[in-house]
């Protein structure tokens, strides 16, 4: 049976957003010539449409910041790590910038009443193509966010690299603020060139890092990997 314009156009909206509007890395050859196809069937204005849905994809009014956290927000165990990852997607970073102390605290009652390791805010600006990652205060990062040009999917572009397998390829070990080989804590290890380490007077692990480009791969203290990061020096495995 052929599909109605109202069907064409609720299939269009779907694709466009999932994709954002063909522009995002999920995006594939079917997805194009579907669209192609639909958008036909559909008979709408293609650029209002597209208009249309992100802005309404993207819109934030109305909503508290618990709301904005958890509308798009999974549950992740990566390499022993209890996660949340959220993400927020804008047509410009500016939009939101006033909406983030609140978004701060509601990460940091997130974290304690669902009892996890961390929580990880992806802020997703579609128009500029860049994302930036904020993490709860217990993840020591010392600005408490990284920018990622150009990484806009949390499924295709974030994930695959947390879920890297430890050993893999090179990297720099970070520790979270704990007491000396206590065991506490989570580890960031990040592509080699991605990271520059640095450790304070009389702590034994490194206790800050500076991220340039890409959060890759969280790994649980005590890993073999974390324990080649000792007396805070810049090392690689």
């Amino acid at each position: 049976m052929p599909l109605s314009a109202a069907q064409a156009t609720l299939l269009l909206g779907a694709i466009l957003s999932d994709t954002v509007a063909l522009s995002g890395p999920t995006t594939t050859a079917r997805d194009r010539e579907a669209v192609a196809m639909l958008r036909e069937i559909a008979g709408v204005d293609y650029d209002a449409f597209v208009a249309g849905l992100l802005a309404a994809k993207t819109s934030l009014a109305g909503q508290s910041a618990a709301q904005l956290l958890h509308r798009d927000a999974k549950n992740y165990r990566i390499h022993g790590v209890a996660l949340l990852l959220a993400q927020i997607e804008v047509r410009d970073m500016a939009d939101i910038s006033p909406l983030l102390p609140g978004l701060k605290q509601e990460m940091a009652r997130a974290r304690l009443d669902m009892g996890l390791e961390m929580v990880v805010l992806m802020l997703t600006d579609i128009t500029h193509h860049h994302s930036v990652l904020y993490f709860t205060p217990n993840s020591l990062i010392p600005s408490q966010q990284v920018s990622l040009s150009g990484m806009t999917s949390r499924k295709k572009e974030i994930l695959p690299w947390a879920d890297r397998a430890p050993g893999r390829s090179g990297c720099v070990i970070a520790v979270r603020n704990a007491p000396p080989r206590s065991g506490g804590g989570v580890g960031l290890c990040l592509a080699a060139g991605d990271v520059i380490s640095r450790g304070f007077a009389g702590v034994d692990l490194p206790r800050a890092i500076d991220i340039q480009r890409r959060f890759v791969h969280l790994i649980p203290v005590g890993h073999p990997a974390q324990r080649a990061a000792n007396g805070g020096h810049h090392h690689k495995h």
